[in-house]
């Protein structure tokens, strides 16, 4: 599957502008959601990703990774997860919390877990 011009650009614009901070620091990017499944709107859709680190960020690395993300706020919107190979593997109630983006915001720690099990739980009951 070859990905829209669109997401292409923006994925190519992210990863020059994290290489140019820390060339070590995204080790895999995986475009997912409506990027991965053919249905990608141009002007309407944002790009949902995961990036894969070798260890959590440090203090600078998610400093550099929210002016990144804040310089990166044309259509399309990179919006995703920060995780490790390790937490990648796990079971997603058992991964550590990580930095993320939504819509033109930066977030660098996050747990959302709580919420995700709750919400889950209501529905199988």
């Amino acid at each position: 599957m070859t990905l829209p011009a669109a997401v292409r650009d923006a994925v190519d614009a992210y990863l020059l502008a994290v290489d140019a901070v820390d060339p070590d620091l995204v080790e895999g990017f995986y475009a997912i959601g409506s990027a991965a499944l053919d249905d990608f709107r141009p002007g309407a859709s944002d790009v949902d990703f995961v990036a894969v680190t070798t260890t959590a960020p440090t203090d600078l690395q998610v400093a550099a990774l929210t002016r990144i993300h804040a310089r990166m706020s044309r259509r399309p919107i990179l919006d995703g997860i920060y995780t490790t190979w390790p937490d990648l593997a796990r079971d997603p109630g058992q991964a550590s919390p990580g930095p993320h983006a939504y819509g033109r915001r930066f977030h660098p720690r996050c747990d959302h877990h709580g919420t995700v099990r709750a919400s889950v739980r209501g529905e199988s009951e």
